[in-house]
């Protein structure tokens, strides 16, 4: 995949209107749109190659 396929973006957003330490903001994070696509279009074949029992998939 080419890296500008998997290049994200973090964006801080404040949790307050005076948000001025670290911990009064959220991250959200930004994914490319042709990255979302393949990741979406990936999730149909989860369920034949991870088991029922690997919860670390779980949505």
């Amino acid at each position: 995949m080419p890296r500008a396929a998997k290049a994200y973006a973090i964006i801080l957003i404040p949790k307050s209107s005076h948000a001025f330490f670290i911990n009064y903001f959220k991250p959200i994070s930004l994914c490319n749109i042709f990255y979302k696509l393949v990741a979406n279009r990936i999730q149909l074949f989860f369920p034949y190659i991870i088991h029922l029992s690997q919860s670390g998939f779980i949505k």
